[in-house]
């Protein structure tokens, strides 16, 4: 800013933020009825799943919490080569030995 002073700053960057205030659209939460019903039913989804999983985890020994052993899990990888629309390699990442006991 030069040798602006700081008021004389200060207040360009006001005139540059009112400015901009009136193009951005508004980001308000959307709090309709059927959008906050959809949104505890994800919740509740999610949660019935957490503890499904954390169950059979259990009566399996894993003792980790489910979101470590979720966020484990999503480092395997499957990749499939394609062309011309025919398939002609499927390779999937190594996954350890204590990961792969869980999902059998």
């Amino acid at each position: 800013m030069g040798d602006a002073k700081p008021s004389e700053s200060g207040s360009r960057q006001a005139e540059r933020l009112n400015a901009s205030r009136g193009k951005r659209k508004s980001i308000m939460p959307d709090h309709r009825p059927d959008r906050v019903r959809n949104h505890v039913r994800i919740c509740f989804l999610a949660h019935w799943l957490s503890a499904k999983l954390r169950t059979q985890w259990r009566l399996k020994g894993e003792t980790i919490e489910v979101h470590n052993l979720l966020r484990q899990l999503q480092t395997i990888r499957l990749g499939r080569l394609e062309v011309d629309g025919q398939s002609l390699k499927i390779k999937v990442t190594r996954v350890p030995k204590e990961l792969n006991a869980i999902l059998s």
